[in-house]
């Protein structure tokens, strides 16, 4: 594991501490590992709302049948076959 050093202001500081008491975290890298996992999540959240959103707005609208539905998972099925038999060695 990596030791990080970060030089903060005092006023952070203090709020830092402050947040960490408040959320019950036993110390401030406990704290500050949670918060960096909250940054985290919330970018990977925001990603996917902005990739549905293209999905959205990419073209005309289907119908998601159960039959097409199962045709998309067997194409999907064998793509994985196809790429797994292209990294088998011979």
């Amino acid at each position: 594991m990596k030791h990080l050093s970060v030089p903060v202001s005092d006023e952070l500081n203090e709020t830092i501490r402050k947040r960490m008491a408040e959320g019950g975290f036993g110390s401030i890298a406990e704290y500050l590992r949670h918060a960096v996992r909250q940054e985290l999540d919330h970018a990977a959240q925001a990603k996917l709302e902005r990739l549905m959103l293209e999905g959205l707005e990419s073209g005309e609208p289907i119908e998601a049948t159960a039959e097409w539905i199962a045709e998309r998972k067997a194409k999907l099925r064998k793509r994985v076959e196809d790429r797994s038999s292209d990294e088998r060695p011979e």
